[in-house]
């Protein structure tokens, strides 16, 4: 679940609650919603991952990568309002 006011991203996953990410850029640019942050990973462990989320204002088609030192992920869904 995206809060906007909170700048923050939850998982709507029962018990997970409580890992949220902290969104450190938000900006609109001609009807995409650009949300963008990063995570430092686990203690002991150099798994530092960016990512981006590019969300469209109309249709609420997202699309979001994710990268790290030998990691990259992209995935494609929607944001639906709740």
């Amino acid at each position: 679940m995206i809060d906007f006011k909170e700048k923050t991203i939850s998982p709507l996953v029962e018990g997970k609650e409580d890992q949220n990410t902290r969104i450190k850029r938000m900006e609109s640019i001609e009807g995409k919603l650009i949300l963008q942050g990063a995570e430092k990973g686990r203690e002991g462990i150099r798994n530092v991952i960016g990512w981006t989320a590019s969300i469209s204002e109309e249709t609420g088609k997202t699309v979001v990568t994710i990268s790290g030192d030998d990691v990259a992920f992209v995935v494609f869904g929607a944001c639906l309002p709740r």
